[in-house]
């Protein structure tokens, strides 16, 4: 263990860097800057620039290695998982995107950005003492990190066992031992194993065990050569010996002490699997069933590579008894129906004056169950609550985080309130841990002040904010009424920025960064759709219009209602009811034939007036000081209208819209000339590789003209006004966040959208990304700058409809700011110059 602390190796450029020694420093030399600085007894408060830096001691030989991103990071994010253990004195807290890492016994304290882990488990040494190595869990793979050195020693994936020096797993074929600790290969195979009280495995045809602890591996010459017809079973070893009509004999081997015992199955015999990949169940767990008994069955049930099954579970419930299979704890009803494989099983936590409940959700894979812990729900209730009366009733209740309460034995466990504590029942003690790193902090929008010297950032409480310099990065209170500050109306496309008109001033001024006019508040909230120079508004919603081509004018639904019963067939008409209009509709293609397109017999046609009445859907605007509505035409089958934006000189408006069949409308609108320059169909014709487009989410323009838009694929396209809006540029795979002031870059991210009916009910919907990609308009499809740093994706860049992307640059282009879903904040230093 080295000399030299810090509480942090991968930060931000206003995280506080704290760096101690257990020794006086006065060689302590960052060897990105050149900088020195000097520890004695207290430990050294810093921030770094933006870069990789080496802080290196030459008298104590020693180096710290801080990356430093070129960023600031506001906000806590959620909070996934809490983990505390008997045997350990560390404790961890997992949010969506950083690890919080406490001892509390030496009281050292840090947080590491950029990792979070799905699970944590703690690896023992030999004696079952507390060891510095842990078992770092993700959806995608494994890590072995040492706390100490707060660094990854091991990466792999297909875990099997880990310990505190060994981990076996899988790679493609092969099994393989690893010792992390020596970093060194023990053992590579591609037979069968098992895992008992050592690894038994087989190679070459050969039988051998590996001590766990010591890495020893042996020979078992006793049980011969191991062929197709032998099995491993944890420390048993079987092999066929007998295989007829009437029975089979198994010579079974205790692999711990040798002993030979003969196992015989005569019939009826079965062996009975199931193939997950065809077939799902659900599975409950036992305790669940309080009507259920056992009976002997000569049934062998295979469980992956392994055989085991004696007694056969049944299960009363509403009256009906089910035959099931038993896996683990879990019970499954032998049933033909296919369900959706759920299962929410109990477990109960006590924590001193709480009771904790747990509902997991297990799922079959395809090669066993898992839980699903990213779906877990913690309820709790307060023992002193519980009355008689609430016993009855609904008890009081509050949801918990996605997290691990407590460790097993239930003794040692965190709360998280306003600080953080920590809690030792069998000490009979509880204190506060990361006083100074844990931020519980979230926010919902934030801004740029005209000046680009500030942001301001609104919390999610909607009543309070806080204000900072980019030069001195110090946090302050900023009291204003939080509704001011939590306007999700966009205004046209993109944030506007503050004007501090004061230094002590605390009602801020909105102003545009375009036009750099100033917008009043009431401006920003009465209506959703505005032109930057106020000239033109349009509603929000769509209205429905049926217009009729013959007398070249809009009806009402009740003049539309009387010509379908005068002209369309209905369903309870009579024959004579029929020839009837058949005989009018003749008539009145007689007097309109040019009006009336018709391509199918009269006789036929179901809803004759579709033939002459158009029914679609419209967006209103007017302009300002006029009374007098004008209609734009979305299309027909409109579901949603998504978006409207105004170009920066008022002559064109631009609109998003989504179909009932889940098909996108993108249209331009040429204000002054009353007419659509671009529509829908018009993208297929102006680039013929373009498919159809999906549900369109989001348009706007930039200073320059240029207008963007995406669909749900997600793909995002660009038309540019000095090519007159003729050419479409596609940038695949992404979506639109919002244009720079000058109009020179456009910043995009790639969440998309699947749809309900096209995959498993698990995944469908908005698909978040915090990723965020920053291009030039004039080469479109070049990335000029990209990064991630949110944990559940930009906030605000899909939402239907009546809201800004959360993404802003601001007024010099030197800076961009994003708002995570979490609650994050992140400003980044652009150098796209």
């Amino acid at each position: 263990m080295g000399n030299i602390k810090a509480n942090t190796h991968h930060a931000y450029l206003n995280t506080e860097i704290i760096i101690s020694s257990t020794s006086h420093i006065d060689d302590l030399t960052d060897q990105l800057t050149g900088k020195k600085y000097c520890i004695d007894k207290e430990p050294l408060v810093i921030h770094l620039c933006a870069g990789t830096h080496c802080l290196y001691s030459k008298s104590l030989n020693e180096k710290i290695v801080i990356c430093i991103e070129d960023a600031i990071k506001l906000g806590g994010s959620n909070i996934k998982g809490k983990y505390v253990f008997d045997n350990n004195p560390w404790v961890f807290i997992t949010t969506g995107d950083r690890i919080y890492i406490s001892n509390v016994e030496t009281h050292e304290e840090k947080v590491e950005y950029n990792i979070s882990p799905d699970d944590i488990i703690p690896l023992s040494d030999v004696s079952g003492n507390s060891s510095e190595y842990f078992l770092f869990i993700t959806k995608t793979d494994y890590a072995i990190y040492n706390v100490d050195k707060d660094e990854f020693v091991f990466k792999f994936n297909n875990h099997i066992f880990s310990n505190y020096h060994l981990v076996i797993y899988q790679q493609g074929e092969s099994i393989i031992v690893y010792d992390y600790i020596d970093n060194r290969i023990v053992v590579e195979f591609n037979g069968m194993y098992s895992l008992g009280n050592k690894l038994y495995y087989v190679k070459d045809e050969e039988l051998y065990s590996l001590n766990l602890e010591n890495s020893y591996i042996s020979n078992i010459k006793e049980v011969g050569r191991v062929d197709d017809k032998c099995y491993l079973y944890k420390n048993m070893f079987f092999r066929l010996e007998t295989d007829n009509v009437l029975q089979k004999i198994y010579h079974c081997y205790n692999l711990d002490d040798i002993d030979i015992k003969q196992l015989v199955f005569q019939l009826p015999y079965y062996i009975e699997g199931f193939n997950n990949s065809t077939k799902t169940k659900e599975y409950y767990a036992m305790d669940e069933f309080l009507n259920k008994y056992e009976e002997k069955s000569n049934e062998l049930l295979k469980n992956h590579d392994e055989y085991d099954k004696e007694y056969r579970t049944y299960i009363e419930q509403f009256r009906t008894i089910f035959n099931t299979i038993q896996i683990d704890g879990l019970i499954s009803k032998l049933q033909d129906d296919k369900q959706k494989n759920l299962l929410y099983g109990k477990m109960i936590t006590y924590c001193k004056d709480k009771l904790y409940i747990n509902k997991p959700i297990y799922k079959l894979s395809e090669s066993s169950i898992v839980i699903e812990s990213d779906k877990h729900s913690y309820q709790s209730w307060r023992i002193e609550e519980i009355s008689e009366e609430d016993k009855v009733n609904e008890i009081k209740h509050s949801e918990y985080t996605d997290a691990k309460l407590s460790n097993s034995s239930g003794k040692k466990y965190i709360t998280i309130g306003d600080n953080v504590t920590y809690h030792d029942e069998v000490a009979d003690k509880s204190f506060t841990i990361l006083s100074k790193l844990f931020d519980n902090s979230s926010y919902s929008n934030a801004f740029f002040t005209s000046d680009g010297k500030n942001v301001v950032f609104s919390k999610k409480n909607g009543v309070t904010a806080d204000i900072m310099d980019f030069e001195c990065m110090i946090q302050k209170p900023f009291d204003i009424e939080g509704s001011t500050l939590n306007h999700k109306t966009g205004f046209n496309g993109y944030k506007p920025d503050i004007i501090i008109q004061e230094a002590d001033s605390r009602i801020p001024v909105w102003r545009d960064p375009i036009t750099l006019k100033r917008i009043e508040r009431n401006e920003m909230s009465n209506f959703e759709f505005k032109s930057p120079d106020g000239k033109y508004i349009a509603k929000n919603n769509f209205v429905t219009l049926f217009y009729d081509k013959i007398k070249k004018q809009y009806m009402n639904s009740e003049e539309l209602n009387t010509l379908r019963k005068d002209y369309d067939f209905s369903d309870n008409d009579t024959d004579n009811d029929k020839n009837v209009k058949i005989y009018r509709r003749k008539i009145m293609i007689k007097e309109y034939e040019s009006a009336i397109d018709l391509k199918k017999s009269i006789a036929t046609i179901k809803d004759f007036t579709s033939l002459f009445v158009d029914c679609a859907q419209y967006i209103l605007y007017k302009k300002q000081g006029c009374d007098t509505m004008k209609e734009i035409r979305i299309g027909k089958d409109i579901l949603y209208l998504n978006y409207v934006s105004f170009s920066y000189d008022s002559k064109y408006l631009s609109f998003a819209a989504k179909r009932t069949n889940g098909g996108g409308v993108f249209g331009l609108y040429d204000i002054e000339a009353e007419k659509n320059i671009v529509h829908a169909a018009d993208v297929i014709e102006i680039n013929k590789r373009f498919k159809s487009l999906r549900a369109v989410w989001m348009t706007m323009f930039n200073k320059l003209g240029d207008v963007a838009y995406y669909d749900s694929c997600a793909n995002a396209y660009l038309l540019k006004s000095e090519n007159k809006y003729d050419k479409i540029e596609q940038i695949q795979g992404k979506s639109l966040l919002c244009f720079s002031p000058s109009g020179k870059y456009i910043a995009f991210s790639d969440q998309n959208y699947i749809p309900y009916s096209s995959t498993d009910i698990d995944n469908w919907g908005h698909q978040p990304s915090g990723n965020v990609f920053i291009h030039s308009v004039k080469n479109v499809t070049d990335c000029i700058q990209n990064f991630n740093d949110f944990a559940s994706g930009i906030d605000g860049v899909a939402n239907r409809a009546k809201t800004v992307a959360s993404a802003a640059f601001s007024s010099d282009e030197k800076r961009f700011l994003a708002v995570g879903a979490d609650g994050v904040i992140v400003i980044r230093n652009l150098y796209l110059n």
